[in-house]
C-alpha cells in the first residue's frame, strides 16, 4: 500500500523506518478493526446459534418420541383395564378411566369421547333402530322432567299428539278443529 520504501520485513518482525508510517498504520488498523470485530462476533453468534438449534431439535425429538412411548402405554393399560367390557351388563359404565400421565393429560379427552360414543352405540344397539328418535325425544324429556313429575311415561310407547286421539281425550274432534283454525289463520302447513 504505499510503504515498501518505510518497511524492511524481517523473519518474524517489521521494521519501519518513520514515526509518520506507523501513525498511518495505526489509523488504518483503528478503522478496520469495528468492521472485523462485527464480522467475527457474527460469525460466533452464528455458530451458538445453530448449536442452539441442534440442542432444542435434539430434545423436541426426545419429548416426541417419550409422549408417543406413553401414550402407547396408556393405550395398553386402557386396554387391559376395559378388556372383557363387551361382556358386561353396562357395558363397563361403573369402570373408571385410570389416571392419565401428565404428559398426555391434554390429549386423554379424544379418548373418552371415543369410549362414550363406543358405550352409547352399545346401548342403542339393544333397540331397533325404529325407535332410535322416540329414545332421542324420551332422553331429552328427562333432562328436563327428571326429579319434576314421577311418572312422566318414559316406560311406555310414544304416539305424539294424544290431544288428537279420541281414546285418551274425549273432545277430540273440537280439539282437531281449533288447530285446524289456527293453521289456516296463520298459514302453517304443518
Amino acid at each position: 500500500q504505499g510503504y515498501d520504501h518505510d518497511v524492511e520485513y524481517g523473519n518474524s518482525k517489521i521494521f519501519i523506518r518513520s514515526p509518520r508510517t506507523l501513525f498511518q498504520l495505526e489509523e488504518a488498523r483503528t478503522r478496520l478493526i469495528p468492521a472485523i470485530v462485527t464480522f467475527i462476533q457474527k460469525l460466533w453468534r452464528g455458530t451458538l446459534t445453530r448449536w442452539w438449534y441442534k440442542k432444542l431439535r435434539a430434545a423436541l425429538t426426545i419429548l416426541h418420541w417419550y409422549r408417543r412411548m406413553k401414550i402407547r402405554k396408556y393405550i395398553f393399560k386402557l386396554q387391559d383395564h376395559f378388556r372383557n367390557v363387551r361382556q358386561m351388563p353396562d357395558f363397563g359404565k361403573h369402570l373408571r378411566f385410570p389416571p392419565p400421565p401428565i404428559i398426555i393429560k391434554d390429549s386423554v379427552h379424544f379418548l373418552h369421547k371415543v369410549h362414550r360414543k363406543w358405550w352409547a352405540f352399545k346401548v342403542l344397539e339393544r333397540f331397533p333402530r325404529a325407535e332410535w328418535p322416540q329414545l332421542r325425544l324420551k332422553i331429552l324429556a328427562a333432562d328436563v322432567l327428571l326429579g319434576k313429575r314421577i311418572d312422566w311415561g318414559y316406560h311406555r310407547q310414544w304416539e305424539g299428539n294424544y290431544l288428537a286421539k279420541t281414546s285418551e281425550n274425549p273432545q277430540a274432534a273440537q280439539f282437531q278443529r281449533a288447530v285446524e283454525h289456527i293453521k289456516q289463520k296463520d298459514g302453517v302447513q304443518q
